[in-house]
């Protein structure tokens, strides 16, 4: 039988898996790509903590897209840009 979390249960699984991850900011990726923080989210399946960003150039060049994945890897592969 799968265990049921309440809200604050969910709440806090994120929480410690969000790695200090500020929705809002900007990440720069690896290979020089711009991206907004959406949010962080909780992947259905296995609980794993996700992030969902979107590259900062797609409204110019008139897109919505988001892409999300597991907070380690968005951790691994960007690095948050720190206003000067």
């Amino acid at each position: 039988m799968t265990k049921q979390y309440t809200p604050l249960e969910l709440a806090k699984i994120l929480a410690q898996g969000g790695q200090g991850l500020t929705p809002g900011s900007i990440y720069r990726h690896i290979k020089g790509g711009r991206y907004m923080l959406l949010s962080t989210a909780l992947r259905e399946s296995d609980l794993e903590p996700m992030a969902i960003y979107a590259p900062l150039d797609a409204e110019a060049l008139g897109l919505s897209i988001t892409f999300t994945r597991p907070v380690a890897e968005f951790c691994d592969r960007f690095e948050r840009e720190v206003a000067a």
